[in-house]
């Protein structure tokens, strides 16, 4: 049996574009403009899922909240979440809700039941790309994120959680070792996920907003010092 050797972190701000883009899983990203603050916890928040139900039922659908498969308006309108609803996130958001249906996907066909050995590299070439495509969306955040101080905290954290559930996973692919990868866990795993780039996109919220107080700012001294010239 062949041996693997765990893939060394690297800086997602140092690193170019891979060539397995997201156009490959999602065709028609309009994402514009992001950026990202936000100090990580080593535990995510908690979670909001009953309130999100509840607010489901009394809001009526928001047309700014429905992705190609999804609709986020519970989500996208709960104050407790956002302070605005993150429409121009929605592309991003809606990725990352597929990479964690994709992740549940790995879990169940290849951990919770025994695999064909003979379809073992084919399996890990699997793993191996589904990181890849994390990876993409997060570089493709990081990137469109033109004209803002990012605090790179919240992306840096979800690249190492998701470079650390992939060795777990090729380790029980390999090895067999499917220790924490129980029916909790699984669950747990894919909160996780879905919390983690929560954390992302809150930190995207306030960088924009600090970002536009900050210009309103500077242009209303700018103006002042202008007009003090003039007289």
């Amino acid at each position: 049996m062949d041996t693997f050797r765990p893939q060394s972190f690297t800086n997602p701000f140092q690193s170019s574009l891979s060539s397995h883009t997201l156009s490959s899983y999602y065709p028609s990203s309009t994402f514009q403009h992001p950026a990202l603050s936000s100090s990580h916890n080593s535990s995510p928040p908690k979670s909001t899922t009953p309130k999100l139900t509840t607010l489901a039922l009394k809001r009526p659908s928001c047309p700014l909240c429905k992705g190609h498969k999804y609709g986020f308006t519970a989500y996208f309108h709960n104050p407790e979440i956002f302070t605005e609803p993150p429409h121009d996130l929605l592309p991003v958001i809606e990725q990352s809700y597929l990479l964690r249906n994709k992740f549940t996907s790995l879990i169940l066909n290849y951990i919770a039941r025994d695999i064909d050995q003979e379809r073992i590299h084919e399996i890990n070439a699997e793993i191996m790309a589904w990181e890849e495509q994390v990876n993409c969306l997060l570089r493709e955040v990081f990137i469109s994120a033109e004209g803002f101080e990012l605090d790179t905290e919240g992306i840096v954290s979800v690249k190492k959680w998701t470079r650390d559930i992939v060795q777990r996973l090729r380790n029980a692919v390999w090895g067999g070792d499917k220790v924490g990868f129980g029916k909790e866990e699984r669950k747990m795993m894919q909160m996780d996920f879905r919390l983690r780039f929560e954390v992302v996109w809150k930190g995207y919220m306030a960088d924009r907003r600090r970002a536009g107080v900050s210009r309103a700012v500077r242009e209303v001294d700018e103006a002042g010092l202008g007009g003090m010239d003039r007289a």
